[in-house]
């Protein structure tokens, strides 16, 4: 899971807008091996109220020089078990252990 390509993600109680310092970005080059950039949506709408309108987007900003630090994320769980990471209620303390080779990170 640590090798994951993940550019940004939101959830329901999270900013709205994430903005990234100046000096760091996503390197996009054409050696990369990827030509496209997918966006995941997952609506929330409990109460299936009709007539909603979407407004939500991702805008990109590319340079022709790269940044001085590249961007990434770091996610902790499992893919082969997401229940795992549940919390039990009036739980004190919980705590998650993983682990991600040096090489993931570079």
């Amino acid at each position: 899971m640590c090798s994951t390509k993940l550019a940004t993600a939101w959830a329901i109680g999270a900013d709205v807008t994430t903005v990234y310092p100046d000096e760091a970005g996503y390197t996009v080059t054409s050696d990369m091996g990827s030509r496209y950039f997918m966006i995941k949506m997952h609506y929330d709408n409990p109460r299936q109220t009709s007539n909603l309108r979407d407004s939500s987007g991702i805008r990109f900003y590319l340079a022709n020089e790269l940044r001085k630090y590249d961007l990434g994320y770091v996610l902790f769980g499992t893919l082969s078990r997401p229940t795992s990471i549940a919390i039990p209620p009036k739980a004190e303390q919980f705590i998650v252990d993983s682990y991600c080779p040096p090489e993931a990170t570079r």
